[in-house]
């Protein structure tokens, strides 16, 4: 059965109150902070993040490169505690932030290893630190699922421009974002619902311009994992390229894009979201397809599936009004 118009109407009102609100920064800032504290606030929440050999292991090898006894450090959003620890262990004494109820198991677990005396717990944001005393190394792993959906540029940065020392560290500093054109395995497509083509039926009615709360938040993405993408129709190629370390004050722009000449034909599934995390040109690692396993993943921004061949021009572009909120971020692409 189709909706009227009038019902039509009533939800394109509501979603646009609902987007307009979430652009409006004070608005942002408080939904973020709530959803981000209750988020990471319980030790389910970092099982994951503890057992990503990756993150785990590249971090310690950065902290055994950089941090050095004597050292004034910050580890921002502390969590379980175990990037404090390991830095309080290199001799390090460490302010340690973290706002959410997880601060509890942060504090038992530095008081397990003897390093309590090292660690100075503050359970607070980071925009309330104020140290007696600039800071040598701004330590952080606020990195989102998208990179850049747990407000790091503007958490860090304002840390940097506040308590950092002219000649210190920011670990890790750089990052960049990509969005890859793909193709699925075969047996990993899922088309959206008015795709559908079974036993004669027809799917059409399902679509969003007929039914519009069609796609809810979270439907037009799916979790990738490294070995879901059997062809990169395009070159890789970052949209956004992020150095903690020089970058300036101000908003992220909300509109990302790029072009490219599709090296491989073949059925379109959507865009590939994944980053890449850099300490140094040696340390440094991905997230993406065809790299080793992380438990952030990578995204697959869904399209409708369609099939292209070599040589054609693609043109790609997303808007993220609500840079925190990723479920606001929208995405299109033209072909020729």
């Amino acid at each position: 059965m189709r909706i009227s118009s009038l019902e039509r109407v009533v939800v394109g009102v509501a979603l646009r109150v609902l987007r307009t609100l979430r652009r409006i920064p004070a608005v942002r800032r408080i939904y973020y902070r709530s959803l981000n504290e209750k988020g990471f606030s319980t030790l389910g929440a970092h099982d994951s993040m503890l057992a990503d050999r990756v993150r785990m292991e590249t971090y310690a090898r950065a902290i055994d490169k950089y941090i050095k006894p004597g050292m004034v450090v910050v580890d921002v959003g502390t969590g379980s505690g175990v990037l404090a620890c390991m830095a309080a262990r290199r001799g390090a004494h460490v302010h340690a932030l973290e706002h959410s109820a997880i601060i509890v198991h942060a504090r038992a677990l530095a008081a397990a290893n003897g390093l309590g005396d090292r660690i100075t717990f503050h359970h607070l944001h980071s925009r309330d630190f104020d140290p007696p005393e600039k800071v040598d190394v701004i330590l952080h792993e606020q990195i989102g699922l998208n990179l850049i959906d747990e407000n790091m540029v503007e958490n860090i940065l304002s840390l940097r421009d506040r308590v950092l020392k002219p000649d210190g560290l920011i670990i890790p500093a750089h990052f960049e974002l990509y969005f890859d054109p793909v193709e699925l395995r075969r047996d990993l497509r899922i088309p959206y619902s008015w795709e559908q083509k079974f036993e004669g039926l027809d799917f059409s009615c399902l679509r969003p311009d007929v039914m519009p709360w069609t796609v809810e938040d979270g439907d037009d993405k799916r979790t990738l994992e490294p070995t879901d993408v059997a062809v990169n129709l395009a070159p890789e190629r970052s949209v956004l390229s992020i150095d903690l370390q020089t970058r300036k004050r101000g908003a992220l722009p909300e509109h990302f894009g790029y072009e490219a000449t599709l090296l491989h034909g073949g059925r379109l599934d959507g865009f590939a979201l994944y980053f890449k995390i850099a300490f140094d040109d040696e340390l440094q690692f991905k997230t993406g397809p065809g790299h080793p396993r992380t438990h952030w993943g990578s995204r697959l921004l869904r399209t409708e599936m369609r099939e292209f061949h070599a040589g054609q021009h693609i043109a790609f572009h997303l808007r993220t009004p609500s840079v925190t909120h990723a479920a606001s971020w929208t995405w299109d692409y033209t072909v020729r």
